[in-house]
């Protein structure tokens, strides 16, 4: 199938990749020379390898006029394209660059019914947003007993997509308000000038301070913390101090905030166990792991959210689940009952004020029946401002 394209000097080729289509092809019906075809291929070997492209990426190839291949751009996976450029006789650069990205912000509001990942799902809000909505509400609600029927939750977040219209994963989230019988919560994403983009909760409070609830991006719990429990291998009552979360087997796990690593190795009937120091005499573990990521050295520096491990069935575990523990000060606690963490001083109440007005009335302007409903218009992100954002978490259940 012939490349596509228009002649302004030299020819510029445009090709979205269909399920027929090869590099070599393409270029041969474009009449570049087979010598100059395995010249790029050759080239751009180190980082892709161009005999097998995937379906529905992009192709462009400037041509001089005698057929010559003057620089090629190809999609590659996640937000990344190829730049080969001939920079002189014989000699062709290679580098990566990130895609640019069109922004718009786009809400939508769902209904509990069976659970919130159905609300969601039923409403048009991605996996990933619900993810950062769990993370950011999390130590005010407790998404295993607080969620109800009925329950109503409001979400702004960034819709992101290549130039042609093509889906990425979804940004981060700007607000959202969630209604419950028992509880309600909020966050907004608060941007001072100068400043460093923070969440706060509905009183202005920063959250990103505060450790992640979970260290499973949400998921279920298969048994809770107890003084007694019947083990499902050695039949016998004993405590468990600690939770399991039940994930597949290879679900990444993420610590839940800044530490060192204090313990990296085999632990008896935790199987693969890892201990983090978050100091000031506060410990989480994590046990049963398939692996644990390679650079966690013990005294190695880990941040909040950093993946540390796979989830997996190593020890005394009847099948794939990720054993979770807290200690303070040498003493177990239940992680699922620790109290909300002290709050850090409140933002600049104006700016604040202003902020959360704004983005009530948003959400409250959001129909019911048109899910992601768009609500500013489209900005292009250039690709300095993309590697400098903060990437989406996926969900897992």
């Amino acid at each position: 199938m012939p490349l596509d394209g228009v002649v302004v000097g030299a020819r510029r080729l445009e090709h979205r990749i269909t399920p027929t289509d090869t590099f070599a092809g393409l270029l041969a019906d474009a009449a570049v020379p087979r010598d100059e075809i395995a010249r790029w291929q050759r080239a751009a070997r180190p980082i892709v390898d161009l005999d097998r492209l995937s379906v529905g990426r992009m192709l462009n190839v400037d041509l001089d006029a005698s057929g010559r291949v003057l620089a090629l751009r190809y999609d590659l996976a996640g937000e990344v394209r190829l730049i080969a450029e001939r920079t002189a006789p014989g000699r062709i650069a290679l580098r990566r660059e990130p895609v640019e990205v069109r922004l718009r912000t786009v809400g939508a509001r769902a209904t509990v019914g069976r659970n919130i990942k159905d609300a969601a799902m039923q409403a048009g809000i991605p996996d990933a947003v619900v993810s950062q909505v769990v993370d950011l509400l999390s130590w005010r609600l407790d998404f295993q007993e607080d969620v109800h029927r009925g329950d109503r939750v409001r979400i702004l977040w960034e819709q992101r997509t290549r130039l042609d219209g093509r889906p990425l994963a979804a940004g981060r989230v700007l607000a959202v308000e969630y209604e419950g019988r028992t509880d309600s919560a909020a966050a907004y994403l608060y941007e001072a000038d100068g400043a460093a983009p923070t969440y706060v909760d509905a009183e202005g409070h920063p959250l990103d301070g505060a450790p992640l609830r979970f260290p499973l991006e949400f998921t279920r719990i298969t048994s809770a913390f107890s003084d007694a429990r019947l083990h499902p291998i050695l039949h016998q009552s004993r405590p468990h101090l600690g939770v399991d979360f039940a994930a597949p087997a290879g679900t990444p796990v993420r610590a839940i905030g800044p530490a060192a690593v204090r313990f990296n190795g085999v632990q008896s009937g935790f199987g693969n166990h890892l201990e983090l120091d978050h100091g000031t005499g506060f410990v989480s573990t994590y046990s049963h792991l398939q692996r644990i990521a390679p650079e966690l050295a013990v005294g190695a520096e880990v941040k909040r959210g950093q993946l540390v491990g796979w989830v997996g069935q190593t020890g005394l575990a009847t099948g794939p689940h990720l054993h979770f523990a807290i200690f303070q000060d040498g003493e177990y606690v239940d992680p699922l009952a620790i109290e909300y963490p002290p709050q850090l001083g409140a933002v600049d109440e104006t700016t604040f004020g202003r902020l959360r007005w704004t983005m009530k009335a948003r959400l409250r302007a959001l129909p019911q029946s048109s899910p992601a409903a768009p609500t500013a218009p489209e900005i292009g992100l250039p690709p300095l401002a993309q590697m400098a954002s903060v990437g989406p978490i996926t969900l897992t259940f």
